[in-house]
């Protein structure tokens, strides 16, 4: 039997802010005061992005040697040659990850075509998953009845941006693989780029 010798670390005393606050002074200098190494933050959207940029002049950025966050692309996207290094975040989809996957081929070739935009809403790649398993379903039921399309679709695997996928029968989560992306600034356009990618998560998605 082999042994491997765990990593030993301490999970702090989360620190806690209001959703929509105007600003995390208070908090930022409690992070500050725990001398941390590392920093998962929960905030979403522009309560994510207005942390991080007043976090910033503090220094509370530089002083941990890493970020994780639950917000996807959207903080690369705002905050460009201001993201912090060794910044990661959960990977939904992102077409540098699953260029082996000819739908998520066709899925970004037609997307950029069509709203010439570079930078994929990660969301749009539920959207598509969505259309997929319900265009799938139809075709094991032969027919467009609900009751027929979900009994068609549990356990049956289709096609999609990750890969081949199915719809669990017993609680109807979709199982695919993820992971997270390790995202950093760059002078050239859009501002950020993505450094690594860690497909070595499961995640199980309701759709």
């Amino acid at each position: 039997v082999q042994t491997c010798a765990l990593p030993i670390f301490e999970i702090m005393e989360p620190v806690l802010a209001k959703p929509g606050a105007p600003e995390y002074r208070v908090q930022v200098n409690q992070l500050m005061q725990q001398n941390l190494q590392g920093l998962l933050n929960m905030s979403a959207g522009g309560d994510a992005i207005n942390f991080l940029q007043q976090a910033r002049p503090f220094g509370l950025l530089s002083q941990v040697k890493v970020i994780a966050d639950n917000a996807l692309n959207v903080t690369a996207t705002a905050l460009k040659r201001n993201m912090p290094d060794n910044f990661w975040t959960p990977c939904m989809w992102q077409p540098e990850p699953y260029k082996d996957v000819a739908a998520s081929q066709a899925f970004h070739k037609d997307y950029t075509a069509m709203t010439g935009d570079q930078l994929i809403n990660p969301f749009a790649a539920n959207a598509h998953t969505a259309i997929f398993g319900i265009a799938a379903g139809i075709r094991g039921a032969g027919s467009t009845e609900t009751d027929k399309v979900i009994a068609a679709l549990e356990g049956q695997r289709f096609n999609a941006v990750y890969g081949n996928v199915r719809f669990r029968k017993e609680d109807h989560q979709l199982d695919f693989d993820t992971g997270y992306l390790g995202l950093g600034p760059q002078e050239a356009e859009p501002g950020w780029k993505m450094v690594e990618d860690r497909k070595s998560t499961r995640l199980n998605s309701s759709h």
